[in-house]
């Protein structure tokens, strides 16, 4: 059994099958996702990818001014249309799938708007693996994962982990004493995060 996704906060967990499953259960796509489940966005833009549709990933928790101020409405959070189910036969076929696709799928992340609104940028399945290393000297790798699930930096780590089927322990947001502690109870390789992440997580160390 290998695991996807453990939250370092709650201990929730979804292994690779699990993720087949719930990939193969979506019968309705979604052109736009606001999610404060970072494993169900995920799932989504799996989803968006393999099924063949543009996404668009939002922020959770955006008030309705901020939305306006993106010209996003409120209703545009819950459209959805009908889509053919995916019939994935195993993680070996979804892994495949992703891996040798043609290219032609985008995801559009938001800037962080610091300097005004914020500003749509989309991308392509290239540019969000470019940097990733895939090979079997990193299928025993355990990512843990920094980052703001919706933005670029959060999809580099993901496709990296993802692609080499590892397991992915999400501690954005978590207490500096879970994420120690996951870090020690899942066996962490890596991580890629920010020199704010490290500053807070400085004096939970011991070693």
């Amino acid at each position: 059994m290998t695991y996807f996704w453990i939250e370092a906060a709650s201990g929730n967990a979804k292994t690779y099958d699990e993720l087949v499953e719930d990939l193969n259960r979506i019968d309705r796509g979604r052109p736009l996702v606001c999610e404060s489940d970072p494993y169900r966005l995920y799932v989504q833009v799996l989803h968006s990818l393999l099924a063949g549709y543009e996404i668009v990933c939002l922020d959770d928790g955006l008030s309705e001014e901020e939305l306006a101020r993106m010209e996003i409405s409120p209703d545009q959070l819950t459209e959805s249309f009908p889509v053919q189910p995916l019939n994935l036969g195993g993680v070996e076929d979804l892994l495949d799938r992703v891996r040798n696709h043609d290219g032609n799928w985008h995801v559009s992340l938001y800037t962080s708007g610091t300097t005004g609104r914020p500003k749509q940028v989309r991308h392509r399945l290239q540019t969000l693996t470019r940097e990733a290393k895939v090979s079997e000297s990193h299928r025993n790798d355990v990512w843990a994962f920094a980052y703001h699930p919706a933005h670029i930096a959060g999809f580099h780590v993901f496709f990296q982990a993802f692609l080499n089927r590892n397991p992915i322990i999400f501690v954005f947001g978590a207490e500096g004493d879970q994420i120690v502690r996951a870090f020690t109870d899942h066996g962490v390789t890596h991580i890629s995060a920010t020199p704010t992440f490290y500053r807070h997580l400085l004096p939970y160390l011991k070693e």
